[in-house]
């Protein structure tokens, strides 16, 4: 089951983070992601607390944007927009609640 991890204020971290592929590799589901967020940790925390690197999670994070985003067809114009979207998906994996 997909929750909602934050406000409406803040849709960009729900679209970001609510992944069933994200949620497989950290082997939890999005209630328990949801948990550990709300107690300050990141989700690269909480990744490496699980032995899951912080590229793998961009890696899953972005693959999901593109799909979404894209489509699933990467352009140049495309890969262009990719290098924001990194950005942005590092902004969020990295943000701590507290």
């Amino acid at each position: 089951m997909i929750l909602s991890l934050y406000s409406s204020a803040i849709i960009v971290y729900d679209a970001f983070l609510n992944n069933l592929d994200l949620f497989s590799l950290l082997n939890m589901s999005a209630r328990e992601l949801k948990q550990e967020l709300d107690t300050g940790k990141s989700v690269v925390d909480i990744a490496a607390s699980k032995n899951v690197s912080k590229k793998d999670v961009m890696d899953v994070i972005a693959k999901a944007q593109i799909e979404v985003q894209f489509e699933g067809e990467e352009t140049k114009e495309t890969e262009e927009m990719m290098e924001d979207l990194l950005v942005k998906i590092l902004h969020v994996i990295e943000y701590k609640s507290n």
